[in-house]
């Protein structure tokens, strides 16, 4: 259930509007495609931090220097979900990351 303090932010819609990835279902144009994409990472990274979960950045002892793991945690330091071979990214890519694996977590526990 979504916590009322997990609403998402018009601000963090609006930021995964502009730099997050989305797929488009039939008869969807890409705006609505792009707007629903957005609310949805907004909403998982609203609610994993009102869960208080967290993501912790290593480098991919499988890969080379510039690949990264990006390993959710929840509150109590359990592996959530994580993900692996991500190349070396900016803030702004790394929280699209983070939102995306809160957003598996979330779709996993339904």
């Amino acid at each position: 259930m979504l916590r009322r303090s997990a609403r998402p932010t018009a601000k963090a819609i609006a930021f995964f509007r502009k730099r997050a990835g989305y797929a488009k279902r039939a008869g969807e144009s890409v705006v609505e495609a792009r707007r629903r994409a957005a609310k949805a990472l907004a909403t998982a990274e609203a609610e994993a931090s009102a869960r208080g979960w967290r993501v912790e950045w290593e480098g991919d002892p499988d890969g080379d220097h510039e690949n990264f793991g990006a390993i959710l945690r929840d509150s109590h330091g359990h592996v959530v979900v994580s993900r692996w071979g991500i190349e070396k990214s900016g803030r702004d890519h790394r929280r699209v990351v983070e939102a995306e694996l809160a957003l598996e977590a979330l779709e996993e526990k339904r």
